[in-house]
């Protein structure tokens, strides 16, 4: 006859298989992984900081853990890789070309002129152009603003 730790053991054993069952199932969710993370860390923490904890069962409880962390990863893991759908390309059929169609029509595409003029120089104000005068003159008018010093 076993003892209580046995009966613990073989306790968290079926529990770690009816686990196993609604994973296949439903599978896990992100809060479920990030459980079973806490839960071994946890136990492992504990067995490596409590002398008194560190037995042989306890042991076994931690590796228990860590295997239901990892094969929850797992199987999530197979299952996304189960959902990427690749499309196959269709079928080719060796059928005859059609009777004598027209060339596909080729537009020229429109070249937009380079900018040749300078960009504006940001420091400068450009005032509106008044009126053109009867000379012809048609350039703005820039006026450039003395820099006054501040302070002394």
């Amino acid at each position: 006859m076993g003892t209580i730790g046995d009966a613990f053991l073989l306790f968290t054993l079926l529990m770690l298989m009816c686990e196993f069952i609604k994973s296949a199932r439903q599978g896990k969710s992100f809060v479920e992984h990030f459980l079973a993370l806490l839960l071994a860390g946890g136990a492992a923490a504990e067995f490596w900081m409590v002398r008194e904890g560190a037995n042989s069962i306890f042991f076994l409880f931690v590796v228990i853990c860590f295997v239901d962390l990892f094969a929850g990863l797992a199987a999530s893991l197979r299952r996304a890789r189960r959902k990427v759908v690749v499309q196959e390309p269709a079928a080719v059929s060796r059928a005859e070309p059609p009777a004598r169609a027209e060339p596909a029509r080729v537009e020229p595409t429109r070249m937009e002129p380079v900018r040749t003029e300078p960009l504006p120089n940001p420091f400068m104000r450009v005032e509106p152009v008044a009126p053109p005068e009867p000379s012809g003159r048609t350039e703005p008018v820039v006026k450039i603003e003395p820099v006054q010093k501040v302070g002394s």
